[in-house]
């Protein structure tokens, strides 16, 4: 009897890695070929406000799927007589395992929920499998080649074919094309990996660039180009097919279920919008927009730090001068020199800024436990700060536990997890912002304890006030009769 047989939805698996080492005992026994499928990460499942149980991000994921080549449904590239010549995997093959992880503190193992074991409406044979291979499965002299070709310069078309000739190993273009970037050095994340977030509208092209260069970022949709690209949707619809009187009712409920506060009153927007009341708007936001909610809801963003920016708006009004600048029709010698008196302006009106603050009229005196960090912000960031003092409580209900080292923090609606050492908070204002939350000033304040300067997100420093730059006048170089601008 093979391992395949002996598989039920009564067993378990400690960890992913058991699934991974599980999976590829299949293969390589000439049971089977699996691949991963759909999954569901355990720090995109935390994030949901919904799950009330924090799984460990060291399970990885809490559910994964691992399928058959064919899996899934068959769709030509032959329509409309266009790419006739490729060939398409998924072929109605029901063949795939599922695992999900459960968190309950008696089990807290990865259970199959999924499985289905018989291949339909496709061969298999060992032909298959060898068909299906990466390079994980290539010979190590296959391999070695591959490897010595691209570091030479090979192109990945023309190694390929080497490979398949010369070997008879089975590697796709992609795969190639990803180890000649690993072996020519390329750094794995651009060293961008302090990057949390990541703005764009609906532009692929942006998405897909971003992805690619920010791989640990979080990537989150502008709410302003969400909205105007809904309210652009629906002027665009055809007369008759829904009343004009409806539209504003529409846009109502699509901000509601931007702004919502609580699962429940996004759920509700939804069920609006996406019902059968609107006819083919109904499918458009469930196709565009609800398909995506993590992305464009204020509750998709709830614990990411996002440092109050929910659009692409104060980025762009920073740029817009040099993005008016930037024009095909200036000379090269125009654009050097507007960069240059764009960036003279800007160290000039922040040096200004610093000086107006100082001579600034005398405002209420900081507390003295919090004065030396709040010396060592920016103005904006004290703001910030300013206001959850105010909203601060005299008094907060709490409970100590000693075994995670945490304080429950309880409120009218929520409660809060905040670390013994005053460390992080899971409250919104300090997911979002990196700063001090009223919880955490409250314990500072209670057991006076002084908030040190350089403590918690570094991004709010105050620069002004630590680091002097001096611009020097440009020198005029000529070149070809043309002007160049050149900062010394």
């Amino acid at each position: 009897m093979s391992i395949l047989d002996s598989l039920t939805e009564a067993t378990t698996f400690d960890s992913h890695a058991d699934i991974v080492i599980f999976i590829e005992r299949l293969f390589q026994e000439g049971i089977v070929y699996l691949r991963r499928g759909d999954t569901k990460s355990v720090k995109s499942y935390n994030k949901d406000p919904r799950n009330k149980v924090i799984i460990d991000e060291e399970v990885e994921f809490k559910s994964v799927q691992y399928i058959c080549p064919h899996f899934g449904t068959h769709n030509s590239r032959a329509k409309k007589g266009r790419r006739l010549n490729q060939h398409v995997m998924p072929n109605y093959c029901p063949v795939q395992i599922r695992f999900s992880y459960n968190p309950d503190e008696s089990v807290k193992k990865f259970k199959i929920t999924k499985l289905e074991l018989f291949h339909h409406t496709h061969p298999v044979s060992e032909a298959h499998l060898h068909t299906y291979a990466r390079k994980k499965h290539m010979t190590t002299e296959a391999f070695d080649f591959a490897k010595s070709a691209l570091v030479a310069g090979g192109q990945p078309t023309k190694v390929r074919k080497l490979l398949l000739d010369k070997f008879g190993s089975h590697l796709i273009s992609k795969d190639i094309i990803n180890l000649k970037q690993t072996l020519t050095g390329k750094p794995i994340n651009n060293e961008v990996a302090i990057t949390k977030v990541t703005f764009t509208d609906k532009d692929c092209a942006e998405i897909a660039a971003l992805g690619k260069t920010f791989t640990k970022a979080v990537h989150l949709l502008c709410q302003f180009h969400g909205l105007k690209a809904v309210d652009f949707h629906l002027t665009r619809t055809k007369n008759g097919e829904i009343e004009r009187e409806k539209h504003h009712e529409i846009r109502q409920n699509f901000r509601a279920a931007m702004y919502a506060e609580t699962p429940d009153a996004c759920d509700k927007a939804k069920a609006y919008l996406i019902g059968p009341g609107l006819g083919s708007l109904g499918e458009y936001f469930a196709d565009n927009w609800f398909n995506i909610e993590d992305k464009w809801t204020n509750l998709g963003r709830r614990n990411l730090p996002t440092f109050g920016n929910n659009t692409t708006n104060r980025i762009e009004r920073f740029h817009h001068t040099i993005k008016d600048v930037l024009q095909k029709t200036k000379r090269l010698s125009e654009v050097i020199q507007t960069l240059v008196n764009v960036t003279l302006l800007r160290l000039s009106d922040r040096e200004l800024k610093q000086k107006i603050r100082e001579v600034r009229f005398s405002t209420p005196s900081k507390p003295e436990l919090i004065r030396k960090f709040a010396e060592s912000i920016s103005p904006f960031a004290w703001n910030l700060l300013e206001n959850e003092i105010k909203i601060m409580r005299k008094n907060y209900h709490f409970i100590l536990d000693n075994d995670y080292l945490t304080y429950t923090i309880m409120s009218r609606n929520t409660n809060y997890k905040l670390k013994k050492d005053l460390s992080s908070c899971s409250c919104h204002f300090y997911s979002a912002f990196g700063l001090p939350c009223r919880h955490i000033i409250y314990f500072h304040f209670k057991d006076n304890l002084e908030i040190p300067s350089g403590s918690y997100a570094e991004h709010w420093r105050n620069e002004c006030l630590e680091v002097t730059i001096e611009v020097n006048e440009p020198n005029i170089v000529y070149i070809n009769n043309n002007v160049l601008m050149v900062l010394e």
